[in-house]
Order: C-alpha cells, then sequence, then structure tokens
C-alpha cells in the first residue's frame, strides 16, 4: 500500500535545461510541482501495447497522442 501511488505516463520531453538541471514535460497527468521519479526511454517493441482495452466510458476518446489536440476534453471533465 502507498499513500500516494505512482503513476505512468507517456509523454514528450518539451526542453532539457542543462543549467538548471530540469527537464520539461508535455502534458503529464500530476499535478504542478509533483516529483517524477525516474525517466525511461518509450521503446516500441517493449513498450507498445497493439490491441488495449479500456473502460467503455473512455472507449470514445482519442487513441494516439497525436490525436488529444482536436479532442474535446473540457465535455468530457467538470473542472
Amino acid at each position: 500500500m502507498r499513500p500516494n501511488p505512482i503513476a505512468v505516463s507517456s509523454v514528450g520531453i518539451a526542453y532539457v535545461d542543462e543549467a538548471a538541471a530540469t527537464i520539461g514535460l508535455y502534458y503529464i497527468d500530476a499535478y504542478p510541482g509533483s516529483p517524477v521519479l525516474d525517466l525511461k526511454p518509450y521503446t516500441p517493441s517493449i513498450d507498445r501495447i497493439e490491441d488495449p482495452s479500456v473502460p467503455a466510458w473512455c472507449a470514445h476518446w482519442p487513441k494516439s497522442y497525436e490525436e488529444i489536440g482536436d479532442f474535446d476534453w473540457e465535455s468530457e471533465f467538470s473542472f
């Protein structure tokens, strides 16, 4: 049991600032300032799942990272 479960996300790297020892990430499902515990490269032959199953409530969401910009996320969630 963990008080704060550790999530796994695939994200793109926005920038690397070696002087400040920081890496900027594009969208990640975490609160601002949350620590990132580990970074690993995405390796399609190991990490990709060809036909993932998802719950019915989110089956209509975009199927790839490239499609998420055109999706109406605001109608999905009440922020």
